[in-house]
């Protein structure tokens, strides 16, 4: 039943991609989708087995988030969905779309530092994992262009020298880390190229 379900909006997505524009067609998606996602039924498993949420979806996937300034909402949204669309209906049709809303904060490395932030989320599953440059290549200039800051427990394509730039207190919380962790034994190989000042860890495993 589950499969058929996942064939049925996978076939509607599809449909979506070219005909978008009649009218109903998208809420009509919309519902399939969230009734076919919430369930109420309570399971539980070990932690790297079971997804904390009430939506079914594939526990392996790969996912893109960028937070963004709330003012600039709309642009980012109709951006977002005009680099879907320059996608082929194959790959777009995959793609869950998750859009959120929180405040600001003043942690020096969190994507919601001094602004409300609107995050947007591309959710892709990994039977098209094989196209996820592809995605990259169409949504990662749209997220750089507003100002996007990359979300830091999910994939990060952007370059250091973005990333760095992207958040405006890094330079703080790299001083305060070079002073706290000199030899980077709180580091690893993917956060070693946004800290490379750090001197090569002496801890021997």
């Amino acid at each position: 039943q589950s499969r058929l379900k996942l064939f049925f909006c996978g076939a509607l997505n599809v449909l979506l991609s070219y005909y978008y524009w009649v009218p109903g067609l998208l809420h009509l998606a919309h519902r399939i989708a969230i009734a076919d996602g919430q369930s109420d039924r309570p399971y539980r498993g070990p932690s790297d087995r079971v997804v904390a949420l009430n939506v079914e979806m594939d526990l392996e996937h790969h996912e893109l988030e960028f937070a963004f300034d709330f003012e600039r909402r709309a642009e980012v949204l109709h951006a977002y969905r005009d680099a879907l669309r320059r996608l082929p209906p194959s790959i777009a049709a995959w793609c869950i779309i998750d859009v959120r809303v929180t405040g600001s904060d003043e942690a020096w490395l969190s994507p919601a530092h001094g602004r409300p932030t609107l995050w947007v989320d591309v959710v892709v599953p990994m039977r098209i994992k094989k196209h996820f440059n592809k995605l990259c290549k169409e949504v990662v200039p749209v997220a750089e262009a507003f100002g996007g800051r990359p979300h830091w427990g999910k994939i990060n394509p952007c370059s250091a020298e973005y990333t760095r730039a992207s958040f405006p207190c890094f330079a703080e919380f790299a001083a305060t880390r070079r002073e706290m962790d000199p030899q980077g034994v709180f580091g690893n190989v993917w956060l070693d190229k946004f800290f490379e000042d750090v001197t090569e860890c002496s801890v021997v495993v």
